[in-house]
């Protein structure tokens, strides 16, 4: 997982990889890392959609890890255009999620 990490550090400081901004003028988040989980966070792009994939892929390939599709969800904001949504939850075959629900008893 380490390895995934400094993929991902890596993509940010080349500007590929675009975090979501978490106040005006404030700090970006990327990503999270905790126990056998990782959260995503970036911009819903076709251009991230690709960046992301091929930073897991690669992982995958180096570690032989896999991401669990059936396990794997994307949630995006409401104000994202739902075809925009439907494409990149389709590409990355991960289950769209409207809403996030309860999380270890905790919304």
């Amino acid at each position: 997982m380490e390895m995934l990490g400094h993929d991902i550090n890596y993509a940010l400081e080349l500007c590929l990889w675009q975090p979501i901004v978490l106040s005006r003028g404030g700090p970006t988040l990327s990503h999270l890392f905790f126990a056998d989980n990782l959260v995503l966070f970036g911009e819903p792009t076709l251009d991230q959609e690709n960046l992301v994939r091929a930073i897991l892929d690669q992982f995958s390939r180096f570690s032989g890890h896999r991401v669990n599709s059936s396990k794997t969800q994307i949630f995006f904001y409401s104000n994202v255009i739902n075809d925009l949504a439907k494409s990149i939850s389709g590409a990355l075959r991960f289950q769209c999620w409207l809403d996030l629900g309860m999380y270890l008893g905790r919304l």
